[in-house]
């Protein structure tokens, strides 16, 4: 685009998140999924199997507190709390539900809940002794959810709007340089 009218700019190299998006569905929303579908499954079991997938892009254990944990995203770690993790994933969305909105005449919500029955369908199809009772976690429902994100975003040309915070509170009128330059620096716009 800078090119084809003239304007002169260096290339700007992105980081790509793939790596860390592939790890937190295998190392984060599959150990949830797998934990919220034991009767005993708990949040310190959650974190039990945090551990074992341990690796360098997730999971730095937050020192003193064995519920914390942050993942190393681009742009900075992020903390996230597994307290009540596995209770609120147990919260699944009723399937017939599900198939009401996959149904529906109103094309958004047919498109939003399509990739869920299709999911849903599949877990009663393979229902037996090991599966019975089975539901749909919200956590599988992400990982379904933003798979037919990327599938659309592949599909498509977007086009970005860089939003900048100006302080980490979000307050009006307050103005953190330092926080706005590592926005910058993090969004590929400086280097």
């Amino acid at each position: 685009e800078y090119q084809r009218e003239g304007v002169p700019v260096t290339a700007t190299s992105f980081i790509d998140n793939a790596p860390v998006i592939a790890a937190i569905e295998t190392c984060v929303l599959r150990p949830l999924e797998d934990e919220s579908q034991l009767k005993s499954g708990s949040d310190d079991g959650l974190v039990a199997k945090f551990l074992k997938k341990q690796n360098d892009i997730l999971f730095k254990p937050l020192r003193g507190s064995s519920s914390l944990f942050g993942i190393q995203h681009f742009a900075g770690q992020v903390i996230y709390e597994t307290q009540g993790l596995v209770t609120k994933n147990r919260d699944a969305v009723p399937e017939a539900l599900i198939s009401l909105m996959a149904n529906s005449h109103i094309n958004g919500l047919r498109e939003l809940f399509f990739a869920q029955q299709q999911a849903a369908d599949g877990i009663g199809a393979r229902r037996g002794r090991a599966n019975a009772g089975r539901r749909l976690g919200l956590a599988r429902a992400f990982t379904l959810s933003l798979s037919a994100l990327a599938n659309t975003l592949e599909a498509t040309t977007p086009h970005f709007i860089r939003c900048i915070k100006t302080n980490e509170q979000s307050k009006p009128h307050v103005f953190q340089g330092a926080y706005v330059l590592t926005q910058l620096r993090y969004m590929g716009v400086l280097q």
